[in-house]
């Protein structure tokens, strides 16, 4: 179980510890892509017991990649001097290592579990395919023209 009060604190992005064994794959390119057209907005998770994320490593590459491209931050990362300052949640604690990567698994399964309502999710994609938004969405035309 995890304890402590969480808050919101801006964190240098390379002061950003990762668990080096976290199973996730990420795309990358689609994060970006997403960071890069509503910003940054779903903040880092941290665990005060070892400084390390439970949840964001995809947008912390994505977010790193962009840096070195020389990108400007996106919406909601504030620069300070060659910084980008992040959004991080912290003051949780998990009880050990074992919580913690539980939680990060959970953190990515849980949402891959709840599958989709197809009919609705046909529906919103032909709507933004139609309107040449699906940029940044992890979905593309082929995606579409599949569910239809």
């Amino acid at each position: 179980m995890a304890s402590g009060e969480m808050r919101l604190e801006y964190l240098p992005l390379t002061q950003v510890l990762v668990w080096e064994a976290n199973p996730k794959d990420h795309n990358v390119g689609e994060i970006y892509q997403s960071i890069r057209r509503h910003g940054f907005v779903d903040p880092f998770v941290r665990d005060e017991r070892t400084g390390k994320l439970v949840a964001g490593h995809g947008r912390r590459e994505a977010l790193l990649q962009m840096k070195i491209s020389g990108e400007r931050p996106p919406a909601r990362v504030k620069a300070d001097g060659v910084d980008w300052l992040m959004p991080v949640i912290c003051g949780l604690s998990f009880a050990d290592e074992a919580e913690a990567e539980a939680y990060a698994l959970a953190s990515n399964q849980l949402v891959i579990a709840g599958g989709w309502k197809e009919d609705l999710l046909a529906s919103v994609l032909s709507n933004l395919a139609a309107n040449d938004k699906l940029a940044g969405t992890g979905w593309d035309k082929e995606d579409v023209d599949e569910l239809i």
